[in-house]
C-alpha cells in the first residue's frame, strides 16, 4: 500500500520551496551588490596608489633638488671666501671680477630654479682656486 499524502504537505512544501528560492535570491543579490562595492573599493584603492606614487615621485624629486641647491650653494660660499681668502677688501667695497662671476651663477640658478628649468653648472669662477675638501 502506498502512502497518501495530505494536501496541506504540498501546499507546505511549496511554500517551503517558495521561500527557500526567495532567501537564496536575495543572497545571491547581496553578493551581487557586495561584489560591486567590492570592485569600486578596489578601484579608488587603485587611484590612491597612483596619487600616493605621484606624490612620492614629487617629493624625491624636491628633495633631490634641494639637496643639488645646498651643494651649490656651499660649492659658492667656499669659492668666494677662497678669493677673499688673500684679498684686501677695496675701499669701495666692490667685488672683484671673480665674485661677480660667482654671483651672477647663483643669479641664473635662481631664475632658473623659478622658471622650472633645470639649475646651470656651477662655473669655477676667474682665477679663483678650489675650495679644499
Amino acid at each position: 500500500m502506498g502512502l497518501i499524502v495530505p494536501t496541506w504537505a504540498y501546499a507546505a512544501g511549496g511554500l517551503a520551496l517558495a521561500v527557500a528560492g526567495f532567501g537564496a535570491g536575495w543572497t545571491a543579490q547581496g553578493w551581487h551588490r557586495d561584489s560591486g562595492a567590492l570592485k569600486q573599493v578596489q578601484a579608488t584603492a587603485k587611484d590612491l596608489q597612483k596619487q600616493t606614487d605621484r606624490i612620492d615621485a614629487a617629493a624625491a624629486t624636491y628633495e633631490q633638488s634641494r639637496q643639488d641647491a645646498g651643494v651649490r650653494s656651499e660649492t659658492r660660499t667656499n669659492e668666494i671666501r677662497t678669493i677673499y681668502k688673500d684679498r684686501p677688501v677695496s675701499a669701495d667695497c666692490a667685488a672683484p671680477d671673480a665674485v661677480r662671476s660667482v654671483l651672477d651663477d647663483a643669479v641664473a640658478d635662481a631664475n632658473a630654479r623659478a622658471s622650472g628649468e633645470p639649475a646651470p653648472a656651477v662655473s669655477a669662477g676667474s682665477g679663483a682656486a678650489k675650495p679644499a675638501p
